[in-house]
């Protein structure tokens, strides 16, 4: 795969950011981010990244990190008005719907959840500004593209 020039418009042109926003859009632009970190999980198995690009990466994922508290917050703002999408139900006979509403309050309503977040953050900004002061002097010996005549 070939990385797009223009990340943000590549992510822009799928999603825009003005909208129209829809439920649909939403549970896609999820589904995109988890793919997303997907192929950085299995990218990161075999490219191993100079200080410049790791420093980038820790810092892009640090502002993702940044971003997920204002998520979090809307997504339980969402819980919290599940009615104006019908009358909500169980559909398990061991919890009542209540006791689900009120788990998902509990969960995204965790005020850790949002330190945690703000931990990962930290250390990913933490590690980006030391990786930014890290540089590479260039040996033609360990660069495999350069063939020596021998």
């Amino acid at each position: 795969m070939t990385a797009p020039e223009d990340p943000d418009a590549w992510v822009h042109d799928a999603f825009a950011l003005d909208g129209p926003h829809t439920p649909e859009s939403v549970t896609a632009a999820a589904a995109a981010v988890a793919e997303l970190v997907r192929y950085l999980n299995r990218a990161t198995m075999t490219v191993r990244l100079p200080a410049p690009q790791l420093a980038s990466t820790l810092r892009n994922l640090g502002v993702a990190a940044a971003r997920l508290p204002q998520l979090i917050d809307q997504l339980h703002a969402s819980a919290t008005r599940l009615d104006e999408h019908g009358e909500p139900y169980s559909d398990t006979d061991r919890l009542d719907v209540n006791e689900l509403r009120a788990q998902l309050g509990r969960y995204l309503g965790d005020g850790r959840v949002k330190s945690d977040v703000e931990g990962l953050r930290l250390a990913l900004d933490s590690a980006a500004e030391a990786a930014s002061h890290i540089g590479h002097r260039y040996d033609p010996a360990s660069d495999p593209e350069v063939t020596t005549n021998h």
